[in-house]
């Protein structure tokens, strides 16, 4: 009889643990999107570390900067180049992308076979009077004030975070013991200085890429230089796959002009993406480890597939920590 009744205590102990479980998973996905942004301004805060210490070496009147200096004039400079971003190069290339789209869109409209027409009965009018009656431009519009919404947070929330960072890591340090403590700053330290050189050595690679491309496009006299180079940049994230989608873009693109062109652009498109890979990686990325091709295209899919466009930004960095992490952690399960 008493073993019985132990039997039911430990079955309705066991539930209850269940329950608790299962509403601390409810908790944590109804704030995903909170998690989310809070976890964003974390690797914002881990990438503008290198910066806001290299402030706080300056002097001004014989006396180094302070923190708070350092952190206000840090994210300043970020937020003075994205809006130089927006408002001189974004225009630029919206404009040149919708002279492309109106390009591609006039060739398919007039595309032929055995002399027939094989999109006559496109009317683009109508999808474009049916997107606005179906309330997608309100939807868009929307969408893009609650992004809007969304950075700003991460920026306000980002610039809190940077100023008490050092008393934020003391204490997440002092939640571990006195033995422990010590890899655990060593721990913070390693993922901010990987996490914040390989995104300075991404946007370099970026850079480069899109700029030598620009260039290249603009040598040979390809229509939409700038937009090309801009997602070639962009698309440079992406590895294998992103060049690939970039170079057959602008080659599609040079050959709507000339045969000839198409083919010197698909050349000079090879060439960069050798220069990129042999030379200017491995140069920018020297000091940085790196994962491979593969590790990297795989965290790509499965972020994208959990949480869209912002889980494939966020994959890459998210996989460096937890390798990390492992790298950390798995000597010492070996030693138990």
């Amino acid at each position: 009889m008493l073993g019985m009744d132990k039997q039911i205590v430990i079955s309705v102990k066991t539930i209850l643990i269940s329950l608790v479980f299962i509403l601390c998973f409810y908790v944590l996905y109804e704030l995903r999107g909170i998690l989310g942004i809070l976890y964003v301004s974390v690797l914002l805060v881990i990438s503008m570390e290198n910066v806001v210490r290299y402030f706080m070496q300056l002097t001004v009147f014989n006396r180094p900067l302070s923190r708070t200096a350092s952190v206000l004039i840090s994210y300043a400079l970020f937020l003075m180049v994205l809006l130089l971003v927006l408002v001189t190069a974004i225009p630029m290339v919206i404009r040149e992308s919708q002279r492309l789209v109106e390009t591609f869109s006039f060739f398919f409209v007039n595309l032929e076979i055995n002399d027939q027409n094989i999109f006559e009965s496109l009317e683009f009018l109508e999808v474009l009077a049916d997107m606005v009656h179906g309330g997608t431009i309100t939807l868009l519009l929307r969408e893009s004030v609650a992004a809007v919404s969304k950075f700003l947070t991460v920026i306000v929330l980002s610039i809190y975070m940077s100023l008490d960072w050092e008393n934020l890591k003391n204490r997440f340090v002092s939640l571990f013991s006195s033995g422990s403590d010590m890899k655990a700053q060593d721990l913070i330290r390693v993922i901010e200085i990987r996490v914040g050189s390989w995104i300075k050595g991404q946007l370099t690679v970026m850079l480069a890429v899109g700029v030598l491309c620009f260039l290249s496009l603009t040598l040979l006299g390809v229509n939409y230089a700038l937009a090309l180079g801009f997602i070639s940049a962009v698309f440079e994230i992406v590895p294998i796959l992103g060049p690939i989608f970039a170079s057959v873009v602008a080659t599609a693109v040079g050959f709507s002009q000339s045969p000839t062109r198409g083919l010197l652009v698909l050349l000079f498109y090879i060439v960069i993406q050798q220069v990129e890979s042999n030379y200017i990686t491995p140069q920018v990325m020297k000091k940085h480890s790196g994962y491979s091709s593969l590790v990297i295209l795989i965290a790509l899919l499965i972020g994208h597939n959990f949480f869209g466009i912002t889980g494939a930004i966020l994959a890459i960095p998210t996989t460096m920590i937890a390798g990390i992490l492992i790298e950390r952690f798995t000597p010492l399960l070996g030693k138990d």
